[in-house]
């Protein structure tokens, strides 16, 4: 029977949950949901705007309405089931990672690429214009041609998806990125539990401002330890608290530590909980 506080011992297996195949498949569900919703979502605002662009291109005594199906409602229901998807997906994943991350795809990138698509299919249902490059007048017969702002409010339809396209390739390179840095930072703390050096090192500076509400904050605290040559060490690291758990200066820490190079940042992790496992290192307040 293990003799660990039952709480940490259900934090470091991640929970009754991780790896269930019903997380994942719930996490899933949630995720083409909340990417339909940020669709809807990104298929609104492409319809508010096919009204401002009407305005641009036609004359006043022309047809200002717009022939998209769509209603005012789609912006509502688009970000409170886009909300509610999203939380829903970033709480399944994390359960099912185990380890407090919500893996390689995000819910904001989840949101990005749904509303980025949602708006390249509206672009291609907005209303055309009654005569492409002149303002008709059907009453009065005032034609006026157009200018460059109008040109660019015609192009949009064209320009505008290829930006979204641009927006949403960005968000899943990142995530790419962050998850793949993740990965490494993760191999290296735990190689540094079996090679490196540990030692208990103390908070020597942390601003938490009040205490006394529960609202998380990110927090940079200063630590000093002294390596295995006796030399006295200080280094800064970003945790995330509520603000009651911030650590509070005095406090004992755990650092670890490349014994080949104790000045390299980059190889020095600090645990502010147990540091028996590579998600003390590496989840600072979660």
């Amino acid at each position: 029977m293990s003799t660990l506080d039952p709480a940490e011992f259900r934090r470091r297996k991640g929970g009754p949950k991780r790896g269930d195949p019903g997380v994942l498949t719930l996490a899933l569900v949630a995720g083409a949901l909340e990417f339909v919703a940020a669709a809807v979502l990104g298929y609104g605002v492409a319809w508010l705007l096919d009204g401002f662009r009407i305005v641009q291109l036609n004359s006043v005594f022309a047809s200002w309405e717009s022939t998209m199906p769509a209603t005012s409602a789609v912006l509502p229901v688009g970000v409170l089931a886009g909300a509610l998807f999203a939380v829903a997906y970033h709480r399944g994943a994390r359960v099912f990672a185990g380890d407090g991350r919500a893996g390689l795809v995000s819910a904001a990138t989840i949101a990005t690429v749904g509303a980025s698509a949602g708006i390249a299919l509206g672009c291609a249902l907005w209303t055309a214009p009654l005569t492409v490059g002149v303002a008709t007048d059907p009453v009065q017969g005032a034609d006026l041609p157009w200018g460059p702002w109008e040109w660019v409010w015609y192009s949009a339809e064209f320009w505008l998806p290829v930006l979204a396209g641009v927006v949403a390739l960005g968000a899943v390179l990142l995530s790419i990125r962050t998850a793949v840095e993740r990965r490494s930072r993760d191999a290296l703390v735990g190689a540094l539990l079996v090679s490196g050096v540990r030692v208990t090192g103390v908070v020597t500076a942390a601003d938490a401002g009040d205490r006394s509400t529960g609202a998380y904050r990110r927090v940079p605290v200063t630590i000093s330890f002294v390596d295995r040559s006796g030399a006295k060490r200080w280094v800064t690291r970003q945790g995330t608290f509520p603000a009651a758990r911030v650590p509070r200066v005095g406090a004992a820490v755990t650092v670890l530590y490349d014994p080949d190079a104790p000045d390299d940042r980059a190889r020095l992790f600090v645990a502010f909980g147990p540091g028996g496992a590579v998600a003390d290192f590496t989840h600072h307040g979660d």
